[in-house]
């Protein structure tokens, strides 16, 4: 992966995570919340910018592959 594109998708996935911190106006975050809305955040980076980096989906390990 191109190093700029990795750049978008990170700062995508980091824009991504501060939204949803801010629109659960929680005064405090479990630690599994926050790693499963930082794992989904990335996952929308990559939906969003994966047409620039020739990734065309992602795959979530917990999902079941006849989803697909």
């Amino acid at each position: 992966m191109d190093k700029e594109v990795g750049v978008n998708i990170y700062g995508t996935a980091w824009k991504n995570l501060e939204k949803k911190i801010a629109a659960t106006r929680r005064q405090s975050i479990s630690r599994a919340d926050l790693v499963k809305w930082q794992l989904e955040a990335l996952e929308e980076a990559v939906d969003s910018c994966g047409g620039h980096t020739g990734i065309t989906h992602s795959i979530r390990p917990d999902a079941d592959s006849r989803d697909e």
